[in-house]
């Protein structure tokens, strides 16, 4: 049990670049076992409510003969401890886990020793080992090394809730510039047209596919990163991408590059969800010239201060594609007003607040009953230029990584924030 423990925490160290969440939080949870013990990943999708999934997330294996210059696990990087499970061995560990409620599911992923094949038949007798030797009929998340044959993808079909396979990088000429071991098209997307085949034809993964994005690891742009998820939602029907900030390693020869900031990983997060939650196409997303998405701002706050002609609009009379469109109002608000409007029409920001929505956000965009409480059209106007041109914002000491959704246009220090009151709106605190 010790020697197992013993290297969880080294698999599943190993397995914390892969992200299995849009919000999930990246922080390790310990597993009571052992004080040597891996982590848990918490992960949660939009939309879903109610406690996170828990995910036991591990590699069968981090030995890997490929050389991709960001990855830790790159064969030439000599720092890492190497360590692999057996299949029956990591099923009986995880089993042990979920016997005591300490987990919700499987997050299965490799490093490529030998080959794809090779290190996916091991992924697949843990997985058949759950399934068929122990019954589990839980949530399996199984990750597709890029190259491996149909069988092997047709098996990871049929034995796992969810398959992905990472893209990495945007488009061919990004992948050759940090991994020129892999084809874009024939290695990777190939593979997920086959599983959207799969999944058409055999009725399989209820949950679907998803695929991952590392941001920041070359010179692509976010235009570059969303306009790829764009097409992936829409062409090849994929659930969800995620996107992973870089994080340079040792070892590796990109351990001298920056770090890719958190606010960027959380602003492609946000037009993504605009993408595939609220009905937005990818020419609508607010790029800079230079392909970049402001960081200052939340995009669909940056996307309405750009619409003066749209807004405001009537809480009591738009349509659920039009509320779903204001800043602060999302799918279940929106569904909340609808219903609830023909009895109760709003009137006070404090009974559109009730709803869920986010009322320091809307009140610039909407009206409750031809009353309307936000800033003149002029100052928000000035706002979205503003946010377009990303100015530099100060740090807050209190918010270093800059994860938390903003209510204001722009970052400011604290001293300057004015307190609290009726008028207070998104372009009151936007100027000097």
């Amino acid at each position: 049990m010790e020697e197992a423990l013993d290297k969880l925490k080294v698999l599943g160290e190993g397995a914390q670049f892969e992200v299995a969440s849009s919000t999930s939080t990246g922080k390790k949870r310990t597993i009571p076992l052992s004080s040597g013990a891996a982590a848990l990943c918490s992960a949660r999708e939009p939309g879903q409510t109610g406690a996170s999934t828990r995910l036991l997330r591990v590699l069968q294996t981090n030995k890997c003969d490929r050389g991709c210059s960001y990855c830790p696990l790159r064969r030439q990087n000599d720092n890492v401890k190497r360590s692999t499970f057996k299949p029956d061995e990591l099923a009986s560990l995880f089993l042990q886990f979920d016997s005591r409620r300490m987990v919700d599911g499987l997050f299965l992923s490799s490093g490529s020793d030998g080959s794809p094949d090779a290190a996916m038949q091991e992924v697949l007798k843990t997985a058949g080992i759950l399934r068929e030797k122990y019954r589990y009929n839980g949530y399996i998340h199984l990750k597709i090394l890029p190259g491996a044959s149909y069988d092997i993808v047709e098996e990871a079909a049929r034995l796992a809730n969810r398959v992905s396979i990472n893209l990495e990088t945007p488009n061919a000429e990004r992948l050759d510039e940090v991994s020129g071991e892999k084809s874009f098209f024939r290695d990777i997307v190939m593979r997920m047209e086959w599983i959207e085949q799969l999944r058409q034809e055999r009725g399989w993964l209820p949950s679907g596919q998803s695929t991952q994005l590392v941001v920041g690891v070359g010179q692509e742009t976010d235009k570059e990163i969303l306009k790829t998820s764009s097409w992936l939602y829409r062409d090849i029907s994929l659930n969800r991408v995620y996107y992973g900030a870089f994080a340079p390693a040792a070892g590796t020869p990109l351990e001298g590059q920056s770090p890719t900031a958190p606010r960027r990983q959380q602003r492609l997060y946000q037009s993504d969800w605009l993408l595939s939650e609220y009905g937005f196409g990818f020419e609508e997303l607010p790029f800079k010239t230079d392909g970049g998405l402001p960081l200052g701002v939340d995009p669909k706050v940056v996307w309405a201060l750009l619409q003066p002609a749209r807004f405001p609009v009537e809480v009591n009379r738009a349509e659920l594609e039009e509320l779903m469109r204001v800043p602060g109002i999302g799918p279940l608000s929106a569904r909340r007003i609808i219903a609830l409007r023909h009895q109760f029409p709003f009137k006070t920001l404090e009974a559109l607040k009730k709803t869920g929505a986010v009322v320091a956000r809307a009140r610039d965009f909407i009206t409750l009953n031809g009353r309307y409480f936000g800033a003149p059209q002029e100052m928000l106007v000035k706002a979205g230029q503003r946010a377009m041109q990303d100015r530099p914002t100060p740090s807050r000491k209190a918010n270093p990584g800059g994860l938390n959704q903003l209510t204001l246009p722009f970052d400011w220090p604290a001293e300057t924030i004015l307190p609290p009151r009726q008028t207070t709106s998104l372009a009151d605190l936007a100027f000097d």
